[in-house]
């Protein structure tokens, strides 16, 4: 940790801008909250910088005295570079994505980490869910992805090198972002993960893109209009919206109503919250993910999706 600091005492923080609806404040408070016994403390507060003041806030951040911070929208890849040139990634298969939400600073050093990947895939194996969604199969399975931005490389990478799955449709306003991120992904295939996979671009998704698919994944950063034909989500397909702000986000309520399997983005939120906060207290703080998810359940209260 910081030079002079207890080992023990982080002081943290998130990067984005906005940050208004941000709940990682109300998690890792709550997180450090029940820590307490373990004699583990620290705060964590919001960094609102405007894209036009980051590179004077990063240049700065030594003033701060930060032992580490999350990195939200619309940072995650310029994080990214910034920490490739001036610190290190920490695993370095992680360079697929192009993207980190978490660094760690050490004695001024800087590590870069994305656990979204990893929050991602956990969120499928956590029990809470399992009497809605179920083991999801995904090895050599369909998997629809909407956007292209640094979540959905996260999430493409998740699928592609630890899920392997067989074939990854991706959907986004912006075509050439989505072709620049198969490109991306056909190269993790071949020369990453040591296989082949197909990686297909749509510009509309119809209905038999979504017949054959096992999973539909949204990261593009919209919760009030549908992405999707409604008529063309089966009671068969899992549907994760990586939104949670509202918790019940157009599509969700969508999938609910032609009776598919959903999951809130609020689970992958803590996930990969929980990841970040085991990263900076490095290990000794244990999972954290159940009191990041009572916490958010008691703000969220009856809106939780389920």
């Amino acid at each position: 940790m910081t030079s002079g600091k207890s080992k023990k005492s982080l002081h943290l923080g998130i990067l984005g801008y906005p940050l208004g609806y941000s709940l990682s404040p109300l998690m890792h408070t709550a997180a450090f909250e029940a820590l307490k016994a373990k004699g583990i403390s620290g705060s964590y507060n919001e960094f609102p910088v405007p894209p036009e003041a980051l590179d004077s806030w990063l240049d700065g951040v030594s003033s701060l005295g930060l032992d580490g911070f999350n990195v939200t929208i619309p940072y995650k890849e310029k994080l990214f570079s910034w920490v490739k040139a001036n610190g290190k990634i920490k695993y370095p298969h992680e360079e697929w994505i192009g993207a980190i939400n978490t660094v760690r600073i050490e004695n001024g050093q800087w590590e870069g980490s994305n656990t979204d990947a990893p929050g991602f895939l956990d969120v499928l194996s956590q029990i809470d869910i399992r009497h809605r969604v179920g083991k999801v199969p995904l090895r050599k399975r369909r998997v629809v992805l909407l956007g292209a931005g640094g979540a959905a490389r996260a999430v493409a990478f998740a699928l592609i090198w630890h899920a392997r799955i067989g074939e990854l449709v991706i959907w986004n306003r912006n075509r050439l972002r989505s072709e620049g991120l198969a490109e991306n992904l056909v190269r993790l295939c071949g020369e990453g993960a040591g296989r082949e996979c197909e990686i297909r671009v749509q510009d509309d998704l119809s209905e038999a893109d979504l017949d054959e698919a096992t999973l539909l994944v949204n990261t593009a950063p919209v919760s009030d209009e549908l992405l999707v034909d409604p008529e063309a989500l089966g009671p068969g397909l899992v549907v994760y919206d990586l939104v949670y702000h509202p918790a019940w986000t157009a599509l969700l309520k969508a999938a609910d109503r032609r009776h598919c399997k959903i999951i809130s983005g609020l689970e992958m939120l803590a996930s990969q919250a929980a990841l970040s906060f085991d990263i900076w207290s490095k290990g000794m703080a244990g999972n954290v993910r159940p009191v990041m998810i009572d916490v958010l359940k008691t703000r969220i209260k009856d809106q939780w999706p389920q």
